[in-house]
């Protein structure tokens, strides 16, 4: 809208420029920013010219302000200028008349569309946009940051302001935003709080400094917002949308200078300082200042300040009333009369820049719109004003607005918001905001926030806004169209009507638009809290959380109440991290701890001990009662105590004497800030609200300490819980309220219900029946239990046991109260101790008495000694001594109703988890003994699983012999018990009695006969039914099969499990207890229709007629009872239980087992469908038939002969189901399977299938048979690929086929081959020939001698240096690991000396004849003088060296022929196993002696090198050398042949700078350098090694690369297997990085991401263009040169590629300067004496180069600057016809350009045409990649996103692809989806790529996820390629990145102990020292260097 300039203006500014000096020197002096500064304030009519600003260049510095006079009268105006003032000279802006206002609209509709498809675009000629038919309402997509608003203070926070905005938006503004002043005050006030000091600063109170309803004039400052969210203003959490704003002058005025202000304009300033008249204000406008005088500052003192004075940084909005002549010093009124007087004159001519919301104008109407008026002012501005900003009320927009306004009626406005991106002015007619005073809105009481209203009627609709709501009792309020619904409503007028009535929520007040803020929501409707006076202390609330901060967690609890849980009250104990267990978006449960309405602020709690306490809660000082038991939370610890808080701000003091019984010196040793604690109240003040409380809770009663003495031992008690402790609990008595300890083995006889019943005790429950058993005076309370049959004992006595009731004979009742190693000592009542002897303990043998029996241990002793003069007691526990007694029945029959009332109680109690009415039901309908008819549904190895009714399942575990109970048959059954927490009913098969007779006869003939026997105690006959942990189920047949219940374990031993009985065992029993008659009430257990039995003793009950010790009890076949009966070849059945690697389990009874070998499975391998599993086939609970072959001893594993007669228990069955023996008669087997498996019967070279049972490094042990185990060593498989993984190929349990190889009866050993043993596969000394190819595992690598290999297993053989490779290495024996397998062959045999010579050459392998670079020096005959040779150093003399030529042979290199030049220590320059290369000079067969030469003349005569001297170097020789040195000023360089050395100033290393010359060499690196000058009186030479010194024939192919790079994994120093690959593998791997690079190379421009994203350059051109959308319309991208590496590591591995392709560093250092020097060029082409201004100089540019994209591009540029896109179109096409076919990568750069033309001007169809040309034009990857670069560079999330998906599927294959799309789901927030990109292409990638595509996400999770995971993935990575430097070094770089020390040293101690090259770990030293001498301490450099040279002393010594 900005207005529209007369050429006569433009003129007359141009001609009075020139004093000021305005217009910079060339049109390319001032940067793009300055340039659209510039046009921008050229935009308004301007009436002086020396008000306007200088402009600035790119660095915020005024630009050079000398008039430029172009020659050749060329105008100095930029083309869009030009143009402006050709369409505007016929036109006289001050006589506008009504046609030219009506002659736009012609094009109304179709600027409307251009105007809606590129929002945010800058206008085209016109001053104005005329798409103004409607009054557009403010929406959160309409703001922009910079964008300044209109504002009324909604609510004032501590530390923030919310500020309503128009179109029911709010903004909040922070403390820091307001003024510099204020966030001084505010750090001043953190800084004393962080000292501590006494004179602390208060914080600014922002509620002294605004009001509510204030006016401000704002700036949007940041702008959050969900992408995924709906309209601004939905509560929901990820739609949530905050405007961020600032209210400080400097934002506010913003591009104001003192040539803007005028008399009338309003704007804020600070108070900066107090004088005598008056106050200095601040504009935050450079060079200018305001007074504000204290009579224009009084009426806004009473009035609006609350008679309070003006505070130094509070803000003001004030009108100017003068400025003086030097225009540095403002006056300024805040007089309302002047304030109202205070608008801008029509003649001033403002801009976008210039003007501000807030401002008062004088306007005039021009139109009255459907839903507002348009508005003109100043002359040309328009602006628009929505409905709510009309001045009154509007319900019917056509009538209303018509009948108010009119065409040409002069109105006051003030501008409500200025969008300078869109063009877009909103004003204002509101009576409030035209008087700057707050909107009155009814008192609270009249309008309650929150409150929900029955009747809202709609007002108005405003289509795709919201609606006008008739408020009942207030008036209007206004819905935004998001708050109408929780789903998303398209068209409002369909869900609502005019004068409808709704329910809806009052949100609030909208103080800018004079609106309630209302709700439809249904899901705010329902919300609980609206309203902090909603929420009351101690109420259990649900919430959300939001986000965790350093003071603790926020939680939303509704839409729009939050509360905060402090960091101490997460938890019980502190979290270090509390983001693990709280993440954002999870549900949360917390307790209000306290509310403050009045600051809007709810503190909680979620610790558990608080919110799960049943103890009384303290909301106030009136809550606290004396005496009661209290949690709280210590919130101080102070030198006198510690101060417990409670809810609702509630504290208290527990003073020092009160923390502990013992003394406490120092409380913070004993206590912590935000420990929970249990107290008693011990005094209350409610007035002075003062509380004291005790934590002394042990002997400490309401009134004080307590004595002991008030119980007794002995006594029964009752109590109440007040603590639970992990052990036991605490329990106050009643009534002496003496503090008692219960342990948790005492709660009960049964260690099985223990748990359970300690895990449903809480604090405040009561507890009866406890029985004092001692007093613990030291801690002052006293020992309870609850176990029954203590509790019982006492009361069947009526009194407490003393030592004089104890008698020798007795039994009683006790406790295990101690074990040592010889004794038990039992406690009894009476507070007695009774000692068990060790031989006293346990029928059984005990040697350890623990082993047997549990402290606090139930146990029954029988009194064997009464010592009366010692008092001392000596018991028995003995099942034999404590079963004689009459009282053994009674305490049995305790015990069991003591365990079933406990089960009862946990399944039916009020303690039970389940206990609604539903369990009660359904264990209700059930009846022991009743019978029920049910379906066999499923047979299981433990039973038979039975349908009921009613979906009720039965279980059978015991079925009677010869019922067979098929799945789908119908059963009778008997309920024998019922669990009713597992809802399962067991069953017994009914017999034929319990079906036949009737039900109440049988009911009540059993009852009679029951009594009948327990009152003459008759002993019955009785059936063990099913036997479970702790009791048995019998049935007794005499009384109508009555079910009836017995203890299954002896007293004393618990932890021997079915010791008692047996299933199908026959007893004789005693019943001791009758079911009780079942009352009517709720069913609450199964206790009381439950008779007990008691079995009598054994002794006593019949005997079994066979041996119980060789009797096989319950057998699986019938036919076998006895171990005698299992002979040689019987068949039997057996049942499996399990199946093991090896082997079949069996059982064949309940004490007998067996088992199956794998090895008696199969007789032929072939037959073995899955020889790695043979015994899947199996199934467990399979009944079999099989053949037995033998028997083992259990624990010995020993065969034991048929004849052997060791008990059942100690004895295991071998078994057979080979077919060959199954095949037999019964009891015969075949011939093998008949022989006893021993060494002596087996034969060497016998074949057996065998089973792996384990796998070594270099070996498999191998059963042959069930009881022999052999040896087959690996290097006997035939196939070498199996030997490199055998734990992949011979898991345990594998079928193989092998050979007995050798076997030694006398050491019992047993050698195998897996293969057939042949003359040829026997491999030993004698056998070997020469030439002869081996497999072997190297076993030991030997430093400069070569490798040790062990070729079979009990033979080895050496390969000496010279015999590795056909190509010799500078590392012979890097890649060489032990325990690789590799191929060798045999060169050499010395029987006499045991000796094997062997060689890794390939011409021996492949036996070639083909030449090779170092070929083989068989013997001395094969030396020939004068041959140039090269060999390895085998040792360093006095004399010389020595090197070996081959593993016999070595020559002689006397000193004087080491070197041409003089060595000075020669003996340090050279190391055993080091490369050479030398001449030989002579050869001596008969003394077998060789001498050689290394000199270099001696070696290449012909290279003939030159011997430099101080007489003949000369100034511009080119000259080798090699860097001696390094300083910070250069390198020195010492000459090749030379002792001449000579400095390279660090000007003259690189054409382009150089910082860090450590990364460009290294010392010993070899270069070629230029003499630049020769000083011979100084002896001084310097050199110079710049790109640009050498041309193409200077470089030298054979130069070696850079030595600074690192090496690759794979290259010469590296083993190529060392990832388990073999050569080929790793050619193909070097293919891969080639291909990588061609991939590059194709892909264009496009070179991956950066690690930050590029901000868009600055237009070079003196025009201001239109947005295009970031792309580098300067043509920066078409001459870029290559991408800079992302650390250390990227560029060595570039670098190490680029050596690979024989493109040296000399090379491309040219070739990038080279780059740039044509870059330069083209840029000079626009920045000359006169760049192109018009298209005609574009056009001559182009001629002269019609290939250089750089231009095309910028006359697209140009184009698009003057609004011309079809033009722009037309240039691309015209450039894509024109550039040369072969220039691929120029036309790709206008693709490329094209593209993001289309993608901002265009429509997405037009763009996909485009992409679809360039992709047939060109790389089809490459224009991919752009284009998913422009979707992502533009915002177009979801298009890119649809992209990369198409992208990952076309090409799958391409890891630059996977990780582009995983690094844009990382950059996006996606993690998770980034993490499962990483697994999809590991599935597409050819495994060459997994490990760089793998590495390059690890990089991006450090960089953009989390570091955690990247660090595992790379730990991942090294675990698999440990030697793969390049990947460490990556490594380190993202490690130091992240900036975690301790984890950096610890990588790089590892690091620098790895066996590498030294060169490679120099580089890695280096690397460690600079990151210690950066980040370290002296100690840790000092580390460093002492790590180094350990490490060189560890080399030489090597």
């Amino acid at each position: 809208m900005a207005p529209v300039k007369s050429a006569s203006d433009t003129k007359k500014r141009k001609t009075s420029s020139t004093p000021q000096k305005q217009t910079p020197a060339t049109p390319a002096a001032a940067s793009s920013s300055g340039k659209k500064k510039k046009l921008e304030q050229r935009a308004p009519a301007e009436n002086h010219v020396g008000d306007q600003k200088a402009p600035k260049d790119s660095h915020g510095e005024v630009a050079a302000t000398e008039e430029y006079f172009p020659r050749g009268g060329a105008s100095a105006l930029t083309p869009l200028e030009y143009r402006d003032v050709t369409d505007q000279a016929r036109k006289d802006i001050l006589f506008e008349q009504t046609e030219t206002e009506e002659k736009p609209k012609q094009k109304k509709k179709r600027r409307r569309a251009e105007d809606e498809s590129n929002n945010g675009e800058l206008g085209s000629k016109k001053s104005r946009t005329d798409d103004t038919s409607f009054a557009e309402t403010l929406s959160f997509k309409r703001l922009d940051v910079g964008m300044s608003l209109l504002g009324c203070v909604k609510e004032i926070n501590e530390l923030d302001l919310a500020v309503s905005l128009p179109g029911q938006l709010t903004g909040y503004v922070s403390i820091t935003e307001i003024s510099d002043a204020i966030t001084a005050q505010l750090q001043k006030a953190v800084g004393d709080d962080e000292e501590s000091g006494d004179d602390e600063s208060p914080l600014p109170e922002l509620k002294d400094l605004f009001s509510i309803g204030q006016v401000v004039s704002c700036v949007v400052t940041d702008l959050e917002h969900d992408t995924g969210a709906g309209e601004e203003g939905a509560d929901k959490a990820s739609g949530k949308r905050r405007v961020a704003l600032s209210l400080k002058p400097e934002a506010v005025n913003a591009n104001l200078s003192t040539g803007d202000l005028v008399e009338g304009f309003m704007l804020p300033a600070t108070i900066t300082s107090e004088e005598d008249h008056g106050y200095i204000l601040s504009f935050g406008i450079g060079g200018i200042s305001g007074f504000l005088l204290r009579k224009n500052a009084n009426t806004y003192i009473s009035e609006r300040n609350g008679g309070r004075p003006l505070k130094v940084g509070q803000l003001v909005y004030g009108g100017v009333l003068k400025i003086d002549d030097t225009r540095r010093v403002v006056s300024v009124t805040l007089d309302s009369a002047g304030l109202t007087k205070s608008v801008i004159p029509a003649s001033h001519a403002a801009g976008f820049d210039t003007l501000k919301a807030g401002a008062l104008v004088n306007t005039k109407i021009k139109a009255v719109l459907g839903n507002g008026l348009l508005l003109t002012f100043l002359g040309v501005l328009e602006g628009t004003v929505n409905m709510a900003h009309a001045g009154f009320v509007v319900r019917n927009p056509e009538e209303d607005l018509n009948a108010h306004y009119k065409a040409g009626q002069k109105v006051r406005a003030r501008i409500l918001y200025i969008s300078a991106s869109r063009k877009k002015i909103a004003l204002t007619l509101a009576p409030h905001l035209l008087d700057s005073v707050p909107y009155q809105f009814p008192p609270q009481s009249v309008i309650d926030v929150g409150s929900i209203v029955e009747d809202l009627t709609i007002a108005r609709i405003d289509a795709k806004v919201g609606v006008l709501v008739e408020h009942p009792t207030y008036g209007l309020g206004y819905t935004h169209i998001s708050r109408l619904s929780d789903s998303p409503i398209d068209k409002i007028e369909k869900k609502f009507k005019l004068g409808s009535k709704h329910r809806g929520r009052v949100l609030g007040f909208d103080y800018c638009d004079g609106l309630l803020q209302l709700t439809f929501q249904k899901s705010i409707l329902e919300q609980r809290f609206m309203r902090h006076s909603d929420i009351k202390p101690g109420m259990t609330v649900k919430g959300q959380v939001v986000k965790l901060t350093p003071a603790g967690m926020i939680v939303a609890l509704s839409s729009t109440i939050n509360g905060l849980c402090p960091k101490n009250h997460l938890s019980d104990i502190n979290l270090s991290n509390p983001e693990k267990m709280f993440k954002i978006g999870a549900p949360i449960k917390c307790q209000v701890l306290s509310v403050d309405v009045k600051e809007k602020r709810v503190i909680l709690t979620h610790k558990k001990t608080l919110m799960s306490s049943n103890l009384p809660r303290i909301l106030s000082y009136a809550d606290a009662k004396v005496g009661d038991l209290v949690h709280g939370v210590i919130s101080s610890v102070k030198t006198f105590g510690c101060i417990v808080s409670f809810y609702n701000g509630v504290r208290a003091l527990a003073p020092l004497p009160e923390l502990s019984e013992k003394f406490v010196e120092d409380p913070s040793k004993l206590f912590t800030v935000g420990q929970v604690v249990k107290c008693r109240v011990i005094s209350v003040d409610v007035e002075d609200e003062k509380m004291r409380v005790s934590i002394k809770l042990l002997g400490k009663g309401p009134q004080g300490s307590l004595s002991l003495d008030a119980v007794n031992i002995g006594d029964t008690v009752s109590g109440k819980i007040i603590s639970v402790l992990p052990d036991g609990v605490l329990i106050e008595l009643k009534p002496s309220l003496v503090r008692g300890y219960l342990t948790k083995a005492h709660l009960t006889d049964h260690p099985v219900t223990a748990d359970k019943l300690f895990k449903t005790l809480r604090e405040g429950d009561s507890l009866s029946n406890l029985v004092v058993l001692g007093k613990d005076t030291k801690k002052g309370h006293v020992v309870v239990s609850m176990k029954g049959l203590l509790v019982d004992e006492i009361g069947r006595h009526n009194s407490v046991p003393t030592f004089e009731d104890y008698k020798e004979g007795m039994v009683v009742p006790g406790y295990v109260k101690n074990i040592t190693e010889k004794a038990c000592f039992v406690g009894l009542l009476g507070d007695l101790v009774g000692m068990a002897k060790l031989h006293n303990i346990s029928d059984r043998f005990v040697a350890n008495p623990s082993d047997f029996l549990k402290v606090g241990q139930t146990v029954l002793v029988a009194i064997t000694n009464v010592d009366v003069e010692s008092r001392r007691v000596e018991v028995s526990l003995k099942h034999s001594h404590c079963a004689k007694s009459d009282a053994s029945k009674v305490f049995e029959t305790a015990l069991l109703r003591s365990l079933f009332r406990e089960q009862d109680l946990l399944q039916f109690g009020k303690t039970a988890k389940d206990t609604s009415k539903s369990i009660r039901d359904w264990a209700g309908r059930f009846r022991l003994g009743g019978k029920v008819v049910g379906t066999v549904k499923k047979q299981m190895p433990y039973g038979v699983i039975v349908d009921l009714k009613d979906g009720v399942s039965g279980l059978i575990t015991n079925t009677p012999k010869g019922t067979i109970l098929n799945v789908g048959t119908s059963v009778n059954g008997k309920i024998v018990d019922v669990n009713a927490e597992r809802r399962i009913v067991d069953l017994i098969v009914a017999s034929e009695d319990d079906t036949n007779t009737d039900k109440e006869n049988i009911d009540a003939a059993t009852s009679k006969k029951v009594k009948a026997a327990f009152d003459k105690g008759t002993i019955v006959d009785a059936v063990v039914q099913i036997v479970k942990e702790d009791y048995g189920i019998l049935t007794l047949p005499a009384i109508h099969n009555a079910v009836a219940f017995a203890l299954a374990k002896n007293l004393n031993s618990p932890g021997t499990p079915f010791t008692k009985f047996r299933v199908g065992q026959q007893l004789k029993v005693t019943i001791t207890a009758l079911p009780e008659a079942q009352p009517d009430s709720k069913m609450d257990g199964f206790l009381k229709q439950k008779f007990l039995v008691v079995p009598i003793p054994e002794n006593d009950q019949p005997k079994d007629l066979l041996d119980a010790q060789r009797t096989v009890k319950n057998s699986v076949d019938p036919n076998f009872r006895r171990l005698d009966d299992y002979t040689l070849g019987a068949r039997v059945k057996g049942k499996i239980t399990s199946i093991k690697d090896t082997q079949v389990n069996i059982s064949l009874g309940a004490n007998l087992k067996g088992r199956i070998h794998g090895t008696q499975v199969s007789d032929n391998l072939a037959d073995i469908a899955d020889p790695k599993h043979p015994l899947r086939h199996f199934k467990v609970g399979e009944i079999i038939d099989c053949k037995v072959i033998g028997f083992h001893d259990v624990k010995t594993h020993r065969t034991l002969p048929f004849s052997h007669r060791k008990p059942v228990s100690q004895t295991a069955v071998e078994l057979t189901v080979k077919p060959s023996d199954m095949a037999v008669p019964d009891f015969e087997l075949t011939d093998a399977s008949k022989a006893p498996s021993t060494l002596d019967n087996v034969t060497v070279g016998t074949e057996y299938i065998g089973i792996v049972q384990s796998v070594d490094d270099d070996a498999l042990w191998i059963h042959i048979s069930p009881s022999l185990l052999g040896r087959a060593h690996l290097l006997t498989h035939p196939d070498p690929s199996v030997l490199r993984k055998p734990q992949k190929h011979f898991p345990p349990g594998t079928a193989v086929r092998c050979w007995v190889q050798k076997k030694n009866a006398e050491k019992s050993t047993l050698d195998l081959s897996l293969c057939e043993p042949t003359p040829e596969s026997l491999i030993t000394l004698d056998t070997v020939k020469v030439g002869q190819l081996l497999h072997g595992r190297i076993t030991l690598l030997q430093p400069g001698q070569g490798l040790t290999i062990q070729v079979s297993s009990s033979l080895y053989g050496r390969v000496h240096l010279t015999d590795l490779s056909d190509t010799y290495q500078k590392e012979p024996l890097a890649g060489f690991q032990p325990g690789r397998i590799v191929q060798c062959c045999v060169i050499g045999v010395t029987r006499e000396k045991n000796q094997l010579d062997l060689s890794l050459r390939e011409s021996r392998l492949k036996n070639v004849a083909e030449d090779v670079s170092d070929p083989e020096v068989k013997d001395i005959a094969h030396i020939k003088n004068d041959t140039v040779v090269s060999g390895y150093v085998r040792s360093v003399g006095s004399g010389g060296l020595f090197v070996a030529l081959n593993r016999h042979l070595a020559a002689r290199v006397k000193i004087s022929e080491l070197s041409d030049a003089f060595i000075k220590d020669w003996q340090s320059a050279f190391k055993v196993g080091q490369l050479v290369r030398g001449r030989i000079v002579a050869v001596n067969p008969a003394v077998n002696r060789i001498e050689m030469s290394m000199k270099q003349s001696v070696v290449d005569p012909d290279a003939n090198p030159q011997m430099y001297t101080w007489s003949n170097i000369e100034q511009g020789q080119k000259v080798k050398g090699t860097v001696k040195k390094i300083a910070e000023y250069g390198v020195f360089i010492q000459l090749a042949h030379s002792s001449l050395s000579g400095l390279c100033h660090k000007s003259e290393l690189s054409d382009n700078p150089v910082n860090m010359i450590e990364k460009l060499y290294s010392v010993g690196d070899p270069v070629k350098a230029v003499v630049l000058k020769v000083d011979l009186e100084k002896k001084k030479l310097s050199l110079g090694l710049k790109a640009s010194y050498f041309d193409e024939m200077d470089t030298d192919d054979n130069e070696p690369a850079d030595a600074m790079d690192v090496d690759n994994v794979v290259g010469e120093d590296e083993d190529a297997n060392a990832m388990d690959v073999d050569d080929e593998h790793v050619d193909s791997e070097e293919d891969e990085e080639a291909e990588d690079d061609e991939e590059d190379e194709a892909d264009g421009a496009y070179s991956g991401y950066d690690d930050e994203e590029s901000d868009d350059d600055d237009n070079e051109d003196g025009t201001a263009p239109l947005d295009i959308g970031g792309f580098d319309w300067d043509g920066a991208e078409a001459s870029a040169g290559e991408e800079e590496p992302e650390s250390e590591s990227d560029a060595e591995d570039a670098e190490e590629k680029a050596a690979k392709k024989k493109s040296r560093r000399a090379k491309q250092r040219a070739k990038r300067e080279e780059e740039e020097r044509i870059a330069e060029k083209e840029q000079s082409l626009l920045e000359g004496d006169k760049p192109p201004e018009l298209a005609e100089d574009f056009e001559r540019l182009l001629l002269g180069s019609p290939n250089s994209s750089f231009l095309w591009i910028k006359f697209m540029a140009f184009q698009l600057q003057l609004a011309e896109i079809e033009k722009a179109r037309e240039v691309a096409e015209r450039a894509l016809k024109t550039i040369s076919f072969r220039e691929e990568q120029e036309k790709m750069n206008v693709w490329v350009a094209l593209m993001n033309l289309e993608n901002t001007y265009g429509t997405q169809e037009s763009l996909l045409k485009v992409f679809e040309r360039a992709v047939a034009m060109n790389n089809p990857k490459a224009v991919y990649i752009h284009l998913v670069r422009i979707y992502e560079r533009t915002e177009k999330w979801d298009l890119a996103n649809q992209l990369h998906q198409v992208m990952t599927k076309k090409f799958n294959t391409s890891s630059k692809i996977w990780t582009s799309y995983g690094l844009y789901q990382l950059r996006r927030g996606k993690v998770e989806d980034a993490r499962r990109i990483l697994q999809r292409s590991l599935q597409s990638l050819p495994k060459r790529k997994h490990v760089k595509t793998i590495c390059k996400f690890a990089q991006m999770e450090f960089k953009y996820g989390e570091p955690e995971r990247g660090r595992t993935i790379f730990e991942g990575i090294m675990s698999n390629y440990p030697k793969r430097i390049d990947l460490w070094s990556i490594y380190l770089d993202m490690e130091m990145r992240n900036g975690d020390a301790a984890i950096i040293r610890r990588l790089f101690e590892r690091v620098i102990n790895l066996k590498v090259s030294s060169k490679k770990m120099k580089f890695f030293f280096k690397k460690y020292l600079e990151y210690e001498k950066k980040h370290g301490t002296p100690e840790s450099v000092e580390h460093v260097k002492q790590a180094a040279v350990a490490y060189v002393e560890r080399l030489q010594s090597e």
